[in-house]
């Protein structure tokens, strides 16, 4: 179903633009130019200049306790089993004992970096690292990482170890308090060699010179597909900014080659990246059980590097599902998956993508990549002001790939752009050529909720993804078949 107004294609009349809130479950704010319709109203375009940044409003952290989505983090109270003092800077197994289960608390203040070593924790009893009052580690780009773990399994780095923890997405920039805070190492926390069953969480990175989270065995290592699976990687409720490569690379990029180790068991979730020089989130070579959901993605690409520079992807190899996230002012594509296939995409958020690169500036990018016989699902997606298609379809292999209850507005080029030689069912999608025509309830406040009188409202297929929540927080069904991934708001039009 198409809704169809004037295109605009006007000069820019506002440097700058005006603050665009996004208030939902993890909102944002997003600085973009502005151009005129010719009916004098004024639709968000994406600017030449990155001129966006992250905010959100404490009411989002309601929306997610209420969803029922939120985490479980480290529980309290706790008792040390060892504190480490800054002194400290490595942890051996092979040179202490370490049983599964410990508690290592680091002591409050400023540290140098610190190394994990051959350390064996299990899936039910991992060694633990968690703050004892706010734990700053602080190095140079010299520094591998602020924390390196070494040939490890089952380990928990949380800063989850104070009162009132306030960290990830759905909390505002100026209220972020994660107990541990890494800054200007060369990577924030990475994972080398045979290292699995990771988690982190409630930790802040910031200035490294490569990714924030780096966790991804390598055959260059010595360590080979056949011979190590990397399971159970998680990192949650985390703040990383202004960092050199990609906010989070977990697993290999190189899956097609057939030698580097493969993921299983992989979730991201409830993060907030802002300003990552490459990618925001990539994940390569999660062959099962992976979702990447909750997080919100800013400025991702700062550096405009190509094929570096989209918001979330889903590298070759990955099967992960992908929702309930919100991405505003990628360089390049808002979500691109080029995995194996049998992914959904759904109930995501994407303002402005291609903002650096705009001729890959999809909303959302869908390709072949490494799949072989997986169809792919994009279900109740909104798509606001991409500078290409708000959907490109490229998936040319499945039987039963879906593009269906999309809401794309003022798409740059074809709102739904889905190849002749893919077989796709498309249905439900509603287009929309200006902001304007879309009736949400406050777009220039961040507000992409349709209103009642919507185009969205009432123009979806009936299809059976409405079970769970919307990205508010509503739960589904609200009585209606509403296009995108917001339920409406009642009493406005």
């Amino acid at each position: 179903m198409g809704v169809r107004g004037n295109i605009v294609r006007r000069p820019v009349i506002v440097a700058l633009g005006a603050a665009i809130i996004a208030v939902i479950a993890v909102g944002v704010f997003l600085v973009n130019a502005l151009v005129s319709a010719d009916d004098g109203s004024q639709a968000l375009r994406p600017g030449d200049r990155v001129t966006a940044f992250a905010l959100a409003w404490p009411s989002s952290r309601e929306a997610l306790r209420a969803s029922g989505s939120s985490p479980v983090t480290f529980s309290r109270p706790f008792t040390c089993d060892e504190v480490l003092t800054a002194e400290q800077t490595t942890v051996d197994g092979e040179e202490q004992a370490v049983p599964a289960g410990t508690i290592i608390c680091l002591e409050a203040g400023t540290r140098p970096p610190l190394t994990i070593k051959s350390i064996q924790g299990r899936p039910d009893r991992p060694v633990v690292f968690v703050n004892l009052g706010r734990v700053t580690i602080s190095g140079t780009h010299d520094d591998y990482a602020g924390i390196t773990i070494t040939d490890s399994a089952e380990i928990h780095i949380t800063g989850a170890g104070g009162e009132d923890v306030a960290c990830g997405a759905g909390i505002p920039v100026d209220e972020q308090d994660c107990g541990i805070v890494i800054h200007g190492t060369g990577r924030g926390i990475a994972g080398p060699g045979r290292t699995s069953g990771v988690t982190i969480d409630h930790v802040e990175i910031t200035g490294t010179s490569h990714s924030g989270v780096h966790l991804t065995a390598k055959a260059g290592d010595g360590i080979t597909r056949d011979s190590f699976v990397q399971e159970r990687t998680r990192v949650h409720s985390s703040y990383l900014h202004d960092v050199g490569k990609e906010g989070l690379y977990l697993g290999s990029s190189f899956y097609q080659d057939g030698v580097d180790p493969v993921l299983t068991g992989v979730e991201v979730s409830h993060n907030l990246v802002v300003t990552s020089g490459w990618d925001g989130i990539q994940v390569g070579s999660a062959v099962a059980d992976c979702a990447i959901r909750w997080n919100t993605v800013v400025l991702a690409g700062s550096r405009n590097t190509a094929n570096q520079n989209s918001g979330i992807i889903a590298n070759r190899g990955s099967v992960c599902d992908i929702d309930h996230n919100v991405v505003v002012s990628s360089a390049a594509q808002g979500i691109y998956v080029q995995g194996n296939g049998g992914n959904r995409i759904h109930h995501n958020l994407v303002v402005g993508a291609g903002i650096r690169d705009p001729g890959r500036g999809e909303g959302i990018t869908i390709r072949t990549g490494s799949n072989t016989d997986g169809s792919v699902y994009v279900w109740h997606n909104t798509v606001v002001a991409a500078a290409g298609a708000g959907v490109l379809f490229r998936n040319e292999v499945g039987a039963d790939n879906t593009i269906s209850n999309n809401l794309v507005v003022s798409a740059g080029r074809e709102p739904i752009d889905a190849s002749a030689r893919a077989r796709v069912h498309s249905v439900g999608n509603v287009t929309v050529e200006t902001i304007q025509g879309a009736r949400f309830a406050a777009p220039y406040l961040g507000n992409f909720q349709p209103t009642e009188t919507s185009p969205a409202v009432g123009s979806a297929s009936p299809d059976e993804v409405r079970e769970g929540v919307d990205l508010v927080g509503l739960p589904l069904p609200s009585g209606t078949d509403t296009a995108g991934a917001l339920e409406p708001t009642t009493g406005q039009s």
